[in-house]
């Protein structure tokens, strides 16, 4: 801090003689480049305060006017010094990004940076086809799920039609099952009786009842009575 106040009066000093500090040589530095423009900017507006003080100064003396012309003079031509700095830290700048620009075309125009790049170029091709080969997968998927969707419709609703009459059937085949039970058990119990009467009559013919017998002859008549 001690030494940026020393500096800085040293600037103002040599500013009030009308000498500015002379500006170091730029370096191909875009920091050191900025400092430079910093400073110039810095003794500028030093300047503008000085001038404004000297101002005050001159209208405190008796020949104001020599004093105010004197103190212009000053202050155009450490303005027009300080101007002069400013323009040859631009031009090292602009001298600096050329040279880096410069350089980096003679690199990208090695051999080198010439395959680097080819390479680079198939990699990108290479990942823009694999691209569009999964776009037109998904649209070609896309557009055939499009096409079987009627086809699904249609069998998702034959398929609810035919759940719905199989249910349908079970229903039905379970509200006639005590209906049909009692008709079995009714046809069994018929069937019963005619194979008892069939066995009854296949007895009778192997053994025919005695003539006379009560079972086969009619009964006598009872006598009549006077």
């Amino acid at each position: 801090m001690k030494k940026m106040i020393l500096c800085l009066a040293v600037n103002l000093a040599l500013a009030a003689q009308g000498q500015v500090p002379p500006a170091p040589a730029p370096e191909p530095n875009g920091s050191l480049v900025d400092a430079e423009r910093a400073r110039i900017q810095s003794l500028r507006n030093q300047a503008q305060i000085q001038f404004a003080q000297e101002e005050v100064r001159c209208y405190q003396k008796f020949a104001v006017n020599d004093c105010l012309q004197k103190a212009r003079v000053v202050r155009r031509d450490l303005v027009a010094d300080l101007r002069r700095q400013e323009l040859s830290v631009n031009s090292a700048e602009a001298k600096r990004k050329g040279a880096e620009q410069l350089s980096r075309i003679e690199e990208k125009s090695s051999p080198q940076a010439l395959h680097d790049e080819a390479e680079r170029l198939a990699r990108a091709q290479a990942d823009q086809q694999e691209r569009q080969r999964l776009f037109d997968e998904k649209a070609a998927a896309k557009a055939a799920e499009a096409r079987e969707a009627p086809e699904r419709v249609k069998e998702n609703e034959e398929r609810l039609l035919t759940s719905g009459q199989a249910r349908a059937d079970r229903a039905a085949r379970a509200a006639a099952a005590p209906a049909e039970k009692s008709k079995y058990e009714a046809k069994q119990v018929e069937a019963a009786q005619r194979e008892a009467q069939r066995q009854k009559r296949l007895a009778e013919q192997r053994n025919p009842p005695l003539k006379g017998s009560p079972n086969t002859a009619n009964p006598p008549n009872p006598p009549n009575r006077p």
